[in-house]
């Protein structure tokens, strides 16, 4: 079985994690500051986006991916 396109799944979701991860360090001095607000808001629309996205692959393509995904391994694990 072709390794390929899992190998490059990781690769871009490490090289997301590790921006996201700045991001985050960016992010959490300006929740004491009067930044706060737009700090959040970049942050939700980040989040609406990411979801809608994910949304609009599942009802295009007939395949859930966060179906397969378990909330209960990621947070409790």
């Amino acid at each position: 079985m072709n390794q390929a396109p899992i190998q490059e799944i990781k690769r871009n979701l490490i090289q997301a994690l590790v921006i996201i991860k700045e991001t985050v360090d960016l992010s959490i001095p300006l929740l004491k500051t009067n930044q706060r607000k737009m700090a959040v808001a970049l942050w939700e629309a980040f989040l609406r986006e990411f979801i809608a996205y994910l949304r609009n692959r599942s009802k295009a393509t007939g395949m859930n991916l966060m179906r397969y995904i378990s909330l209960t391994r990621i947070l409790f694990k």
